[in-house]
């Protein structure tokens, strides 16, 4: 498919989640590049994640990982682009994105 197509399915599979999320998603970041798509998700219990419409973009891309938290290497193309914060050194921060 065009790159076209596939941006403008993600799209809609991205704001139907937002639209409609299910019961025990209390989070969700989402990134895109020209070859990639990184989704996570945060449940409140990992019962409540077997309602998850995650394994539906394999329907779209091809899928690498699916599976519960477990540390994983990430490309330095996500953040690449971005210098970072300053100024953070032993600091805890929470944001929080509205909708």
């Amino acid at each position: 498919m065009t790159a076209q197509k596939f941006l403008s399915q993600l799209r809609s599979f991205f704001a139907q989640q937002q639209t409609y999320p299910a019961k025990g998603l209390d989070g969700a970041v989402f990134c895109i590049a020209a070859d990639w798509v990184l989704y996570w998700e945060h449940w409140v219990s990992e019962a409540a994640s077997l309602k998850g419409q995650i394994s539906d973009l394999a329907k779209l891309a091809h899928r690498v990982l699916l599976q519960p938290y477990v540390a994983q290497p990430i490309d330095p193309a996500l953040t690449a682009h971005s210098p970072g914060l300053s100024g953070i050194e032993g600091k805890s921060m929470n944001i929080i994105f509205p909708r």
